[in-house]
């Protein structure tokens, strides 16, 4: 059967709807590839009750279709996309953590759900019908449903650069369905950083130091190296994960100064260390770059639960950093430029925290200067 270039299809009717039959090439698993016949309703025999009303409706989906193109990938599925095309396209041009993240998403959330609907005829109504029926089976925060539509946007866009639909990103509409709060997240004040360093043998108390008082990720951490460390700088050219070692997350290569108290626990903790001439700054016993989740899971939580503190993650020291600093009177830019962050928008959201005891001491604050204002006020009357 031989697929003419151009299809004008063949409208007909059934007792409650007009019906228009075309035909489609799909590509089989094996790569060959078969010429099926589709149908598709495009409107009710109530609202369109003669052929003439409903013919210009008709051509306009047929001219839809021919601009598309009958060729095998433009019937590609919304699951055929992500799970043949798009994360195998992650794999290869993103970050090994973004690749992984991406694929969780889709395992645990969209693939149960995928609706069984072409790319080229995806709207944002089945964008916002799929992100309801995530959220209507799963207790999500706001945070990851997010995460879900950005997922679905990026794979939607890769699509569009493959030449499988032209037009709006679909997703780029969804509205966000009603999901929980996202819980605080946690930022280690100083008080709770003296005390983790008066308990924690080396490594562990190199490592913290490190995590408090430059604000590294773990990653970037992991891949540091004798030579990037040059007594007053720090020098974050690598992060490492799993074992895959990138350049660090986006922009954020570059320098980072190094506080006296930490070059001076940074060379107690070389005077021990072997091999501390070159290479991984925090090794195992085999010279591999150290498992930071082995030594917290080993070290740091069982020597912080015997003094009665609790572990709120290596992502907590870069928050605790930026609140700190900014409790200390330190400028929003000047944290951003720390932490590496390309706008800092982002630090002053999602970095610096107001602990307790500042929430505390400024509502006294308050308190004093309303007893001042109340004296003014007395002896005026």
């Amino acid at each position: 059967m031989t697929q003419t270039r151009y299809q004008k299809g063949y409208l007909y009717k059934t007792r409650k709807s007009w019906h228009l039959r075309y035909r489609e090439r799909v590509r089989q698993e094996d790569g060959s590839v078969n010429v099926v016949q589709k149908s598709k309703k495009i409107a009710s025999v109530k609202d369109f009750p003669r052929k003439g009303d409903v013919m210009p409706l008709a051509i306009e989906v047929m001219e839809k279709m021919n601009i598309g193109g009958f060729e095998p990938d433009a019937a590609v599925t919304l699951d055929q996309l992500i799970e043949h095309i798009f994360l195998p396209y992650v794999d290869q041009e993103k970050r090994p953590s973004t690749a992984k993240g991406y694929r969780q998403l889709w395992r645990r959330y969209i693939r149960p759900l995928a609706l069984n609907v072409r790319v080229r005829d995806f709207r944002t109504f089945d964008g916002n019908r799929l992100l309801r029926a995530i959220v209507a089976q799963h207790d999500l925060s706001k945070a990851t449903v997010q995460h879900v539509k950005t997922m679905l946007s990026a794979a939607f866009t890769y699509a569009k650069n493959e030449g499988l639909f032209d037009g709006v990103n679909p997703m780029y509409g969804v509205i966000l369905p009603k999901a929980r709060e996202p819980k605080e997240t946690y930022a280690y004040s100083l008080d709770e950083i003296t005390r983790m360093l008066d308990v924690l043998p080396q490594p562990a108390n190199a490592v913290v130091a490190v995590a408090a008082f430059t604000g590294l990720r773990k990653g970037e951490i992991t891949g540091l190296e004798w030579e990037d460390y040059q007594g007053s700088l720090l020098n974050v050219r690598r992060s490492i994960w799993k074992g895959h070692v990138t350049p660090p997350k986006g922009k954020s290569a570059g320098t980072v100064p190094v506080i006296p108290a930490l070059a001076l626990m940074i060379e107690r903790y070389r005077a021990g260390a072997p091999q501390a001439g070159s290479g991984p700054m925090f090794r195992s016993r085999i010279g591999s770059p150290l498992d930071l989740d082995n030594l917290r899971q080993r070290v740091i939580v069982p020597a912080l639960k015997a003094i009665g503190l609790e572990w709120h993650g290596w992502h907590a020291f870069r928050r605790g950093l930026a609140t700190n600093l900014h409790d200390l009177g330190v400028s929003d830019l000047t944290i951003q430029q720390i932490l590496r962050h390309s706008d800092v928008s982002v630090t002053r959201k999602a970095y610096i925290k107001r602990l307790p005891e500042q929430a505390t001491a400024a509502m006294l604050q308050l308190d004093a200067a309303l007893a001042q204002c109340a004296t003014r006020v007395q002896r005026v009357n």
